[in-house]
């Protein structure tokens, strides 16, 4: 019953949100403006993704937590470089690409890290949408 619902809610809620900066990457009328975008980020159980605030349904930047190849802190900029690859095949000649986002203080970095690295051993260890293994050890402490 409510009791196994709650067991799940871990794994549906987000792990991380808030504001941070993205920096652009355009040319033509889109270098011209600001290089900085504030946007709403989401670290959830797979993904990375970005929207305009916080109440927006349009996606502006979605990353899968499965593609992200590194994760560069640089406290001194207060910036996290996400690198990740298209294509999930992660050969050293794939195209890399990298999402540069900077936090509102500098000790926030350690808090978006340690989201996404978490959503990133949860999706290894399970290689399932529901993380199977925590489910059973949650179930077997809630009987």
């Amino acid at each position: 019953g409510a009791e196994r619902e709650g067991v799940f809610q871990d794994f549906e809620r987000p792990r991380q949100q808030g504001k941070l900066q993205r920096k652009r990457t355009g040319r033509g009328f889109a270098a011209c403006r600001s290089t900085w975008a504030a946007e709403w980020f989401v670290v959830s159980s797979e993904y990375l993704v970005s929207f305009a605030s916080r109440n927006s349904a349009q996606v502006l930047t979605c990353v899968s937590l499965a593609a992200v190849t590194q994760l560069e802190p640089d406290p001194t900029q207060s910036t996290i470089r996400v690198c990740y690859a298209q294509e999930l095949g992660r050969a050293p000649c794939d195209v890399g690409h990298e999402l540069l986002l900077k936090v509102a203080e500098a000790s926030d970095i350690a808090v978006w890290v340690e989201a996404i690295a978490h959503a990133q051993e949860w999706l290894r260890r399970d290689h399932a949408f529901v993380p199977l293994s925590c489910a059973k050890e949650q179930l077997a402490e809630a009987e």
